[in-house]
């Protein structure tokens, strides 16, 4: 979880930047989805239908929000916020 940052060619992000008026500082909830070793193979990987189960698993614990940091992050208390969301995942 962080505040701004820059788009890495992101088309994703490009179009929330944009949406939002330019505006880059927005929060984020990064999920990584590995990467297959070599680079002309990550189109077929990022687009492949089916997710093995641990990496299921793994992406769905990532994304869970434990409940003080959802509601600093709702009060606008970004820096609280990020250090309770990172505290929770050592």
């Amino acid at each position: 979880m962080k505040v701004g940052g820059g788009l890495n060619g992101h088309r994703g992000l490009e179009s929330i930047v944009q949406a939002l008026g330019g505006n880059k500082d927005f929060v984020r909830l990064r999920v990584g989805v590995g990467h297959p070793g070599d680079s002309r193979s990550l189109s077929a990987y990022l687009t492949k239908h089916e997710m093995p189960q641990e990496e299921q698993r793994l992406a769905a614990s990532s994304a869970t929000i434990e409940t003080d940091a959802f509601e600093a992050l709702l009060d606008g208390e970004m820096q609280r916020a990020m250090g309770l969301f990172h505290s929770s995942r050592t």
